[in-house]
């Protein structure tokens, strides 16, 4: 019977069609939402999953060699807001795909480093990704999602025609910011991780045109110790493994931290994907004219590049990252 049962729980890993487009997989503690034709833009989220009540039985992440406690709070309602991105992208006949960690970040954060592998953000070398050998497996089950969501979608749309977008919320205002606040803070390592184009900053300026108080990284920090909420580990080491774009987008609580900010929160997801689609949809879009410092049309990322997949040997071919993880039917 042990037999058995193991086998049936070998086979719940569950692929749900949501539409001819569209499906949802529950695999390896991740939620999956991915389109037959690959997304151009993937997201992910890494800490607005289970409480740590629905979780236990595993050792808690704890204090780093410096003696500094590991961070364990959760981004709270960042999910629904990607998860409006995607209806609304999906209602316009677009695409985004999307995964969600679902393991809560006491034990495990799925935006450090494992132990024993080069951390390139100097702010949390202090912290463990996980204190509990058995979470292993979950933790690169993780990136290897986010790893399949990109090789393919690369594949099917070359390098340069797609970004990553790692997503978080942030509720302390940095020291910098202006007596509103900051609604968005984008991370991009001061420009490391954007290597082709200007995402990032055509970004910022559709944001900022709409009312919104974006923090926009430059190639140097605005002070001595940093910009604030600078790139984590995953966007800077996915921006380096697929030699592309990412970007990390921190939300303000303001959107999500309250019953009452689900209309703000719905407005901002709207707003993001209205930029998704001035990128990918073809709409004609003049950065030039809406702030300074970006001069193509974005339509110009549709433009199919000569990238090709198997024959690259410099800085497109991805490797898998890890060798743990469950299939993915996608």
């Amino acid at each position: 019977m042990a037999d058995q049962l193991s086998y049936f729980l070998d086979s719940l890993q569950t692929t749900i069609p949501i539409s001819e487009r569209l499906s949802l997989t529950e695999a390896g503690f991740c939620q999956i939402l991915h389109h037959t034709v690959p997304a151009r833009v993937v997201i992910s989220v890494p800490h607005d999953g289970m409480i740590p009540a629905d979780f236990g039985h595993f050792h808690p992440r704890d204090k780093g060699p410096d003696g500094k406690r590991a961070v364990h709070g959760r981004d709270k309602h960042v999910w629904p807001i990607v998860n409006d991105i995607l209806q609304i992208a999906e209602a316009a006949n677009g695409a985004v795909d999307a995964v969600r960690f679902l393991v809560p970040r006491l034990y495990i954060d799925g935006n450090r480093a494992a132990q024993g592998s080069e951390n390139p953000d100097p702010d949390t070398s202090h912290q463990t990704a996980f204190d509990d050998d058995r979470l292993l497996g979950l933790y690169f089950n993780y990136f290897e999602v986010i790893d399949h969501l990109i090789a393919r979608a690369v594949k099917h749309h070359g390098l340069k025609n797609v970004l990553f977008i790692d997503c978080h919320g942030f509720g302390k205002q940095p020291d910098i910011a202006p007596p509103e606040g900051f609604d968005l803070i984008l991370g991009t390592d001061n420009r490391k991780t954007i290597r082709y184009d200007e995402p990032d900053r055509l970004f910022a300026g559709e944001m900022t045109d709409l009312g919104y108080q974006v923090f926009l990284p430059q190639e140097q920090p605005t002070r001595p110790q940093g910009d604030p909420y600078s790139a984590g580990y995953t966007t800077i080491n996915t921006a380096s493994v697929i030699g592309g774009n990412a970007m990390q987008i921190e939300i303000a609580s303001r959107f999500r931290a309250a019953k009452e900010d689900t209309v703000r929160g719905k407005k901002l997801a709207t707003d993001i994907a209205g930029y998704r689609q001035a990128l990918h949809f073809g709409v004609r879009y003049q950065p030039a004219d809406r702030h300074p410092g970006a001069s193509r049309e974005v339509d110009s990322h549709l433009k199919c590049n000569s990238w090709r997949w198997e024959e690259n040997t410099s800085a497109g071919v991805l490797k898998p990252r890890h060798f743990l993880g469950v299939e993915l039917r996608i």
